[in-house]
């Protein structure tokens, strides 16, 4: 055709953005289509005397339009993206995360940092706030390990507690980051802590005044020294070095989750709830606790900090 597009590119587009007010910016164009939305944009401004064809043209257009901004590249990308947890997504999103954001889908903000990967150029720069776990929980091990891997982490602050003022939150804990998408050896990157400050802060402020002994200079590449690369950027040489020459406790004795029974109410009482002569505090181990005629054992479930001795104040059926 005059356009050199086949008869599916516009039902690709369009399937493309069936969820396009669900997805939003995290769609991305395929390389295939986005070399055909020139030959799209010019039959998006084609005139026709047919009636129907005039009005798919017209809805065409914004389609074309909204490709066009998700199929570039930008020099610096900017971005406070949407927090929202997987239990939070419906089924479409769901499906979404999990196909074109395996590493990322366990929250929104961590599909749009890979996002901005693609949407920065080669050496841009992907500048973002968001939640501050991804920099150490487990869930994000792997796209933490491929964003320190493939990019540079220039700058990063750890906001921690107060970061949304506005939003009277304890658990919008953030972190501010800048990174360029390209690797550079060696890079010493720059860490700033207000996360140690009082919880009711003003972060801002702690920011300005801050004080020199919470700013730390080192390269990311140090983090891969640590199981799971966490972004540990307060650890120690003497820290790091431990890792890199000392055995892992898994690698001498299995580690083991405590005690876990699935049903608090059911299972844990105080211990001056339960019958006294039901009560065995003395046994040994699991024969002498079969053995005996009591139900209710001492269950160490921790609680508020105590200095020398305490927190005895649960039994386990």
């Amino acid at each position: 055709s005059d356009y050199d597009l086949r008869p599916g590119d516009v039902t690709e587009l369009k399937r493309l953005f069936e969820h396009a007010t669900t997805f939003g910016s995290l769609i991305q164009v395929p390389e295939e289509l986005a070399e055909k939305l020139p030959a799209l944009k010019q039959l998006s401004e084609a005139t026709s005397q047919d009636l129907f064809v005039s009005e798919a043209l017209k809805r065409l257009e914004p389609l074309v339009q909204q490709a066009e901004l998700l199929a570039a590249q930008y020099d610096a990308v900017v971005a406070n993206p949407p927090y929202m947890g997987r239990n939070g997504m419906e089924g479409p999103l769901k499906q979404f995360t999990k196909s074109d954001f395996p590493d990322a889908k366990g929250d929104l903000f961590a599909c749009f940092i890979e996002r901005g990967y693609s949407l920065a150029k080669e050496r841009g720069l992907n500048s973002m706030v968001t939640m501050q776990n991804w920099m150490f929980l487990s869930s994000f091990q792997k796209m933490r390990e491929r964003l320190l891997s493939k990019n540079t982490l220039k700058t990063l602050t750890q906001i921690g507690f107060n970061s949304f003022p506005t939003l009277n939150s304890k658990f919008a804990l953030a972190a501010v980051y800048s990174l360029s998408t390209n690797r550079i050896t060696g890079f010493v990157s720059s860490f700033i802590d207000l996360n140690s400050a009082p919880h009711a802060a003003d972060k801002k402020a702690v920011f300005l005044e801050r004080d020199e002994a919470n700013s730390y200079q080192l390269s990311a590449s140090e983090f891969k020294r640590i199981p799971g690369s966490p972004v540990a950027y307060r650890a120690s040489t003497a820290v790091l070095n431990v890792f890199s020459t000392h055995t892992p406790i898994k690698d001498v004795l299995p580690v083991r989750v405590g005690m876990s029974t699935g049903d608090t109410p059911r299972f844990v009482r105080l211990w001056h709830e339960v019958d006294r002569q039901s009560f065995g505090p003395a046994c040994e181990n699991r024969e002498s606790a079969t053995d005996s005629p009591c139900r209710w054992f001492p269950y160490n479930k921790g609680g508020a900090v105590r200095k020398w001795y305490g927190n005895n104040e649960y039994v386990v059926l």
